[in-house]
């Protein structure tokens, strides 16, 4: 299972942040692969709380907003499980100097199971996970309309996940080591409240990769920026110090 985790992670990383056209709708929908997964029992998230898994602080989320890429910091500051698919989420965001606080939803829409989690013959690992998969959700956060620059944010997540022998659900980092590797990925739009204008942006973040970033990511194995988009604001990025402001 987990040379086919690892053909999965890369196959799916690699081509949404190639892709120079998505649509969260269209993106979402590569995610699901009736061959190699499968749905869960009925009542499967009743006991499953996601929360911890958005507010994983390992690493920080790498985004961006608009065609020019200019870089999107996004920070979450508390996730609360408020039915078996539903979260209402606080954070803020930052977008050059400017920082808007936000709040809102994300409900679960679909979880896939693999199919086979057994470890590779003769290999042997630390976490033996008991289930192994990922959730598929919508989300929807509304910045503060008494900030400047504000708007709502909204679109699709996937995050993957696995529980281990003691029933415990878990952010599933057991492929970090694998090129491609990303989890907590987040695509969608940004739509300002300005009447005037109601412009709509793509933006899109997550751990380690970003969904649909196009020639932004340049990178292979891991997150890489092409240089034409730097001055965006990812120096630091640049300097392998992505959680830098």
């Amino acid at each position: 299972m987990k040379k086919v985790l690892c053909v999965f992670l890369m196959s799916i990383a690699l081509s949404v942040h190639a892709q120079t056209d998505c649509s969260a709708d269209e993106w979402i929908k590569d995610f699901i692969l009736e061959a190699e997964t499968v749905s869960p029992e009925p009542g499967f998230l009743n006991d499953l709380d996601f929360s911890p898994l958005w507010l994983d602080n390992q690493t920080c989320y790498l985004g961006y907003i608009g065609d020019d890429f200019q870089r999107l910091h996004i920070y979450f500051t508390e996730i609360e499980r408020t039915s078996a698919n539903t979260y209402h989420v606080k954070g803020s965001s930052k977008v050059k100097t400017n920082i808007c606080d936000f709040e809102g939803t994300i409900k679960i829409t679909g979880v896939r199971e693999y199919s086979n989690i057994d470890a590779d013959a003769g290999e042997e690992e630390e976490t033996q996970p008991v289930s192994e998969g990922y959730i598929m959700a919508d989300f929807s956060f509304s910045e503060n309309k008494e900030q400047k620059y504000s708007g709502i944010f909204s679109g699709k997540l996937v995050t993957y996940w696995y529980i281990d022998e003691d029933g415990n659900l878990l952010y599933d980092d057991l492929m970090s080591d694998a090129d491609g590797y990303c989890n907590n990925q987040f695509l969608g739009t940004w739509t300002s409240y300005n009447p005037a204008t109601k412009s709509s942006k793509r933006c899109a973040w997550g751990h380690y990769r970003i969904p649909c970033s196009n020639d932004l990511d340049i990178g292979a194995a891991e997150f890489s920026v092409d240089p034409k988009y730097v001055k965006n604001g990812w120096e630091a990025v640049v300097e392998y110090d992505y959680c830098t402001e």
